[in-house]
């Protein structure tokens, strides 16, 4: 790949770690605010099976939304050393050149399409 292509290709991953980032610390505030209101004040917690539910459920949903913005974080995070390390853009499966449709559509795959679709 080209390094004016390589370029491009850095921006859209280092505005995607900035927004994952962004997002992470936002949702990580709310989460541990959650967290120390539902532990902190007895008076505040419903009486109410279905509310108890509820407010469980709530933070089981942030927390795996939590966990999938931090694999995709790190995924991220290989695809901006492999830029550095010129083997960006590469199939980890078979080693062949990843479509440039692609890499715009997920600047940090992995697998070329062949090979993301058998895995």
């Amino acid at each position: 790949m080209n390094a004016k292509k390589l370029e491009y290709f850095k921006k859209l991953l280092l505005a995607k770690k900035k927004e994952l980032e962004d997002e992470l610390g936002e949702l990580e505030v709310k989460f541990n605010v959650s967290q120390q209101d539902s532990s902190s004040d007895l008076s505040s917690h419903p009486t109410h099976v279905a509310d108890i539910s509820g407010d469980a459920e709530d933070r089981e949903s942030r927390s795996c939304l939590i966990t999938s913005m931090v694999e995709e974080l790190a995924q991220v995070n290989r695809a901006i050393k492999k830029i550095y390390s010129d083997s960006y853009g590469i199939c980890e499966k078979c080693n062949s050149k990843i479509s440039p449709k692609r890499l715009e559509a997920i600047p940090y795959a992995e697998l070329c399409i062949k090979c993301g679709k058998n895995s």
